[in-house]
């Protein structure tokens, strides 16, 4: 892959090279080099060059003139042809070697698949393309106008990181299921540091999709197509065995044989004993299960966690799905009747289908699989295009940190605060001084809400050290609301983090391995006061017995230990912990409520689940991948800020 990624220079650079601005670009075929827009376009006209290694049979680096011959803007990217005029008599040989030397391109890409990505990072002193090991994190980021992919990429990632500039333009490679690797985006941009310079780049890029770029550039759709790998063969769509178990009492119950497997030609098959029956009804909606699970499968669904999938049924259909796997909440969706006088112009299984396409942002419009299917099944395009809309828009997640833990006998309130705020066009961060007292710090919260991107609806995560927790910060008068002062937790469902773990990364860490050493099948049990009040056996239980991932608790009355720290310290993410005096059966009534969220679900949703009590208990949510569709970052030590635990 390297022999094809070249470094980009104009004429003036040619020179003096080692110098000059570092850009990355690569050989797509047919003469012609792709590169990012920013790269060439404040010198469109400027004679270009590429750079590459030395052919098999040369010693010294292939430099071949470009033109420069297309660009689209809002994708970032730009189309360099060898320059045929400025090449003479060697143009037509530079033009094979550069073709012998061009990249393999493809479009499928998925979150999670492991990448390469090649360029000239602009530390890296290598003379030719160096390659990083990165991994994708979604194929649905959207960057102004257009979606684009962001990948983590560990090699970038820093404290302190030194601007990657010089990889943009470069490829972003997949290895293929027949073993070959292909470009499947370009490197556009990369996240700035935050005002602070704390703010760490993380290894994030943003990357244009190629399946883009070859519906604006016809030599890139070329170029998919000759890579392309041949089409597997047609396989009937079928469901999963889980669908099959759900519907064997419906097929017993009418003494009517199950199928061998749940295709649509199996289906058609089957005559119902009677015409109005829960058989007849369960094998209609196993019909329209089948229709739509291919539109799902077009669009990416397989992409999104059942977790979330449940969430999007549940607002949709108005209740938690029995199902674990995308078929059986297909099947349920079918077979919802809803009365013939509902006001709704879209069946529950549309709305779930177009309520996903949402979230992967494929619109009914722009989608033809899923307009076809949507018009087949007798609604209109137009209704669902406008439901899209209002689900797509999606909330922004606010991020407010309050700092790490003060000095000793220090006050608690801090002199500075910091803010990210999240959306689907990317981040944005900034700091605000604040007096170091209670009236300080609302005052100081107030300007923050005044002054952050107003995003609606808008999701809030404050982060503090542990002598704040208690403050009930998240019920503060805080959001400018007409003339008035709202409460976070009136309208901003507002979940609390232990500020100490967005920067030391032990502590992070313990806060992963606990994540995933435990389950969230478990409900959490009371723990009694005298394993509480006793923090050496506390800690002790925590390493051996502790088995669920959330915990349900309160301080013990009279306690002289702070169990909730070493709650926090041994790595507990999740916990809803209620004051010394609350009536313990509130813990009991948060478990109840609980258990009729889907186990899949638990993780995102049992804050918003829980009932509501006068003694507001604290909700410490620090879910360590971040929240909703957001990725929280990885943590940035902070410098000169001394941790007391």
């Amino acid at each position: 892959m390297e022999h094809g990624v070249g470094r980009l220079l104009t004429s003036d650079e040619m020179h003096d090279w080692r110098n000059a601005q570092v850009r990355s670009a690569f050989a797509i075929g047919d003469g012609y080099v792709l590169t990012a827009w920013h790269c060439v376009s404040e010198c469109t006209n400027a004679p270009w060059w590429i750079r590459l290694q030395p052919w098999p049979d040369a010693d010294v680096p292939a430099i071949i003139p470009l033109k420069h011959v297309a660009h689209c803007e809002s994708l970032d990217a730009a189309l360099l042809v060898v320059d045929e005029q400025r090449g003479g008599k060697k143009a037509f040989e530079q033009r094979g070697r550069l073709d012998s030397a061009a990249l393999a391109l493809g479009i499928d890409v998925l979150e999670h698949d492991d990448i390469r990505v090649f360029g000239f990072p602009e530390l890296n002193t290598a003379e030719f393309a160096t390659a990083l090991n990165g991994t994708v994190q979604t194929t649905t980021f959207r960057h102004g106008q257009r979606l684009a992919i962001t990948l983590q990429v560990h090699g970038l990632g820093a404290a302190y990181p030194e601007n990657p500039k010089g990889m943009s333009g470069g490829p972003v490679a997949r290895r293929d299921v027949d073993g070959r690797e292909r470009v499947v985006g370009i490197v556009s941009k990369f996240p700035k540091a935050g005002p602070s310079g704390r703010a760490a780049l993380g290894g994030r890029l943003v990357v244009r999709r190629m399946s883009d770029l070859q519906d604006v550039f016809p030599v890139v759709k070329n170029a998919v197509r000759r890579s392309t790998p041949p089409p597997r063969p047609a396989v009937e769509v079928e469901l999963s065995p889980d669908v099959m178990t759900a519907s064997r009492p419906d097929f017993e119950a009418a003494n009517v044989p199950l199928p061998e497997r749940f295709t649509l030609t199996e289906i058609l098959q089957i005559v119902p004993p009677e015409p109005r029956s829960r058989l007849a009804d369960r094998l209609h909606a196993l019909r329209s299960a089948l229709a739509a699970k291919p539109v799902l499968m077009e669009i990416g669904a397989t992409q999104l966690e059942i977790g979330r999938l449940q969430v999007i049924y549940r607002r949709e259909v108005g209740c938690w799905p029995k199902g674990t796997a995308l078929d059986a909440l297909l099947v349920e969706a079918a077979d919802v009747r809803e009365p013939g006088h509902a006001p709704s112009k879209l069946s529950a299984l549309a709305k779930f289908v177009v309520g996903t396409a949402a979230a992967l942002s494929a619109s009914p419009r722009d989608t033809s699989i899923l307009a076809n299917w949507l018009t087949a099944i007798g609604h209109q395009v137009g209704d669902a295009q406008a439901y899209y809309e209002e689900r797509h828009a999606g909330p922004a997640w606010l991020v407010i940190d309050l700092g790490d833990e003060p000095m000793p006998s220090s006050p608690p309130w801090p002199a500075r605060i910091a803010w990210t705020h999240f959306d689907r066009t990317g981040q944005l961060a900034g700091e605000v001084a604040v007096e170091p007292t209670e009236t300080g710090l609302l005052t100081a919260l107030r300007r923050v809400l005044r002054d952050v991107p107003q995003t609606w609806p808008v999701l809030v995560d404050i982060a503090m050290p542990y002598a704040l927790l208690d403050k009930r910060i998240e019920h503060w008068p805080v959001l400018g609301i007409d003339d008035d002062w709202e409460s976070l937790s009136e309208s901003c469902r507002p979940r609390l983090r232990w500020s100490p773990r967005l920067r030391d990364r032990r502590l992070y860490g313990r806060c992963v391995t606990w994540t995933t050493r435990t389950n969230w099948m478990a409900l959490p049990e009371a723990i009694p006061d005298n394993l509480l009040s006793d923090s050496a056996k506390l800690k002790r239980w925590i390493k051996n017995d502790a088995k669920q991932t959330w915990l349900v608790g309160g301080d013990p009355k009279n306690a002289s230990n702070d169990p909730l720290r070493v709650f926090l310290r041994e790595g507990c993410g999740f916990l809803i912990w209620f004051p010394a005096d609350s009536d313990h059966d509130h813990r009991r009534r948060v478990a109840e409520a609980a258990a009729g969220i889907p186990v899949e679900s638990r993780r995102t949703e049992i804050p918003n689940e829980i009932p509501s009590f006068e003694d507001h208990p604290v909700i410490i949510w620090d879910d360590p991948r971040g929240r909703d569709v957001f990725r929280l970052p990885y943590p940035v030590p902070a410098e000169h800020i001394q941790t007391q635990l």
